[in-house]
C-alpha cells in the first residue's frame, strides 16, 4: 500500500498506483475500498484495466454468468480488447462452454496471429468439441514452439481424436522427456498405453501421482486409468 501510494503521488504513474492499491485491498478483503480505488484508476486514465478489475471483483458476489454477460457487453463496445477477451475465455472455460471459448480464442487469434499459446488453447478447445480442426491448429502451434510440453500434450489429444494413437503416444513421450514429472502428461500417456495393452508401463507412470490438484476432468481420467490397471 505504501508503494501504491508513492506511485499514485506521481502524475505519470497515478493510474498504475491506484490499480495496485485496488489489487492489494482485494487481497486484504477490503472490497469496498478496492472498488473505490479502481474507480479512481479509471478516472485517472486506466479505464479498461479498472473496469475489468471491478468486474472480476463483482463476479465474486454475482458469479461467472454475471461476469460473462458484463464482458460480452464490454466487447460489443470494445471488440478488440485483448484483456476482456482473455478474461472471457477464463470464465467461459470455467462454465464448460467450449463453443463460446472457441469464439473468443478465434477472435484473439485474428487480433494477434500465430501466438502459440492462443493456438494451443484453441486446439484444445476444438478437441473438447470433437472438431477435426484441432489437429491442424495443434500442429501449427507445435511448429512455432516445438519444445513446449503443454503444446505437445494438446497435439497428442488432437492426434488421438484423429485416430493417430501411435503419433499421440510419441508426442506424449516427448512431452514427458521435457517435463518428466508432469502428472497430467503421465495420466494421458497411461490412458493410451492401457488402450495399447501395456498395463505394466501404465502402472509405472501412475505411481506416486498426487491427484489433489487435478481439475474435475483430469481427476476423472486419472480414476478411469486406475480402475483399468
Amino acid at each position: 500500500l505504501v508503494t501504491a501510494g508513492m506511485l499514485s503521488d506521481r502524475p505519470k504513474f497515478k493510474p498504475a498506483g491506484l490499480l495496485l492499491r485496488g489489487d492489494v485491498l482485494v487481497q486484504l478483503e477490503q472490497e469496498s475500498k478496492a472498488l473505490k480505488a479502481y474507480e479512481e484508476a479509471g478516472k485517472a486514465g486506466a479505464k479498461e484495466a479498472a473496469a475489468l478489475r471491478k468486474l472480476e471483483l463483482e463476479a465474486r458476489t454475482y458469479g461467472g454468468d454475471y461476469a460473462l454477460k458484463e464482458l460480452n457487453d464490454w466487447l460489443k463496445r470494445h471488440p478488440d480488447s485483448l484483456s476482456a477477451l482473455a478474461l472471457a475465455v477464463r470464465y467461459a472455460t470455467a462454465k464448460g462452454d467450449y463453443a463460446q471459448v472457441a469464439k473468443y480464442l478465434e477472435t484473439i487469434d485474428k487480433l494477434v496471429p500465430n501466438n502459440p499459446v492462443t493456438l494451443n488453447d484453441l486446439a484444445w478447445t476444438y478437441a473438447k468439441q470433437g472438431k477435426a480442426e484441432a489437429l491442424s491448429i495443434a500442429r501449427k502451434a507445435n511448429a512455432i514452439a516445438p519444445e513446449n510440453p503443454q503444446i505437445l500434450d494438446t497435439l497428442a489429444e488432437a492426434q488421438q481424436l484423429a485416430g493417430q494413437k501411435k503419433e499421440a503416444m510419441a508426442s506424449l513421450r516427448l512431452a514427458l522427456s521435457l517435463a518428466p514429472q508432469h502428472p497430467v502428461f503421465r495420466v494421458h500417456l497411461a490412458e493410451l498405453l492401457i488402450q495399447d495393452g501395456n498395463r505394466k508401463e501404465a502402472a509405472s507412470l501412475m505411481e506416486g501421482i498426487d491427484q489433489q490438484k487435478f481439475n474435475k476432468e483430469t481427476a476423472a481420467r486419472f480414476n478411469n486409468v486406475k480402475a483399468k490397471l
